[in-house]
């Protein structure tokens, strides 16, 4: 009768052992939704400054790409104003050399 009662506390012990360990492991499974939650949360933010960075960088570089483009018009430019100098100066030197010569 004792071994019976015996047994009988023992099952009862187990049993909230059990349920205790599953009290855990719900609470666990709870926690660990949360943080993948957080994770994905914090992905998804870097995900999206990612793609603004990626957006800025291609900005930036068009504007470099524009800004060199007005360089070599506006280098293309002078150069051609220097070849119209040299040429406007041509027929001059040419008179001045002339009026030097005896």
């Amino acid at each position: 009768h004792s071994l019976h009662r015996c047994a009988q506390r023992e099952r009862h012990e187990r049993a909230q052992e059990l349920a205790a360990l599953r009290e855990q492991v719900a609470l666990m499974e709870e926690q660990l939704e949360s943080q993948r939650a957080d994770a994905t949360a914090a992905v998804a933010a870097v995900s999206e400054r990612a793609a603004q960075l990626e957006g800025t960088l291609a900005d930036v570089q068009a504007a470099q790409r524009q800004a060199a483009a007005r360089e070599a018009a506006a280098t293309a430019d002078a150069d051609g104003e220097s070849v119209d100098l040299l040429e406007a100066r041509a027929p001059v030197e040419g008179v001045e050399a002339a009026a030097h010569m005896p």
